[in-house]
Order: C-alpha cells, then structure tokens, then sequence
C-alpha cells in the first residue's frame, strides 16, 4: 500500500458519502507520508478515533484476502469484540 495513493482515494470515498474522519495515524505509513522512510506499508495504524461503519464498504473494497469481503467482517467483527469499537 502506498499511503500517498490510497489516502486521497480513502478521501474521495469519505467525500461522494459526504462524511469526515479525522484520526490519530501512526506507524510506517505516517513515516512514508513525511518522507522519512520510502518503503511502503500494507496499513494505516489509526488510534482515534473508533471506526465507524459508513467506512466498512471502501474496506471490503481493497481488502486483498481471497475470502474477502467476509474477511473484512470477520476483522471488523472482532475488533468491536475486542476492543468495544462501535465498528
């Protein structure tokens, strides 16, 4: 994954439902953005906020598991499990 790439696409979604979403990333991907490393990562690690659902479609989209997208659920499901996330 390439954030440069994948992020504005995650905000061209956000933008056709007429949604926001603000967060707290960290981790490699933020590291590409800003230039300090030049590998790519597969993920964006989010701290804040919880997810919310209107973003499950644009992850079942790009979710790269043959079982996809009920490996997305699957995630998503134990996540909310897990974590109390309202995802």
């Amino acid at each position: 994954m390439n954030p440069e790439v994948i992020i504005p696409t995650f905000d061209d979604f956000l933008a056709e439902r007429n949604v926001s979403f603000e967060c707290v990333a960290i981790g490699a991907s933020v590291l590409g953005l800003l230039g300090i490393i030049d590998r790519h990562t597969r993920d964006v690690d989010v701290l804040d906020p919880e997810l919310q659902g209107e973003i499950t479609p644009w992850l079942e989209e790009r979710d790269t598991n043959p079982d996809w997208p009920e490996h997305v659920r699957d995630v998503l499901r134990d996540l909310r499990e897990r974590l109390g996330y309202g995802i």
